[in-house]
């Protein structure tokens, strides 16, 4: 557990504390999810997604850090927004995990379209970061991005490629 933390220290080394029990709900709504073909924990992607985040010259903000961790908790587990909302301080971090999220019914393309046309910086953030490690792609991972999935690894990771600059774009046409 100390290495989680060791991610995710602020300035003065310490660890907000409701970015501490927004880990663990992520842990515990994640719990026996995997990812890429059985080989990785689902809940390393959302670390992953919320340490590059910190590393970032963006994620200082407890909300952006606290909706990376949780944001795929409603799309991929058996939690809802109210179950998160409980971690989230501001209506535009409640807001960014929703528009994060896509929705039943709806397709990837509408959903980033959805996010990109919110301009919610948050959200933009996170799903830059989300993609970026979503084109992450392992060599266990082509493998079964090929021959389980059938789709063409590298197209998959320029997709995700695309999805990240397009809130990049978004982010870099708002107002300070």
């Amino acid at each position: 557990m100390c290495s989680v933390y060791s991610l995710v220290l602020y300035p003065g080394g310490f660890v907000d504390d409701v970015l501490k029990r927004a880990i663990e709900f992520a842990r515990l709504a994640h719990s026996g999810q995997m990812r890429r073909g059985g080989v990785e924990p689902y809940i390393r992607h959302s670390l992953r997604t919320m340490s590059r985040l910190w590393k970032s010259k963006y994620g200082h903000e407890l909300d952006v850090l606290v909706v990376a961790v949780l944001h795929d908790v409603v799309e991929d587990a058996s939690y809802g927004f109210d179950d998160c909302d409980q971690f989230i301080g501001s209506e535009e971090g409640k807001e960014a995990l929703r528009l994060v999220t896509k929705m039943e019914g709806e397709s990837s393309a509408e959903a980033l379209d959805r996010l990109v046309q919110s301009g919610n910086r948050i959200a933009l953030l996170v799903k830059a970061y989300d993609a970026l490690d979503n084109a992450r792609i392992t060599e266990y991972g082509v493998e079964f991005t090929r021959a389980v999935l059938g789709l063409d690894p590298v197209k998959e990771a320029v997709k995700y490629q695309n999805k990240a600059q397009a809130c990049f774009d978004a982010l870099a046409s708002l107002k300070p």
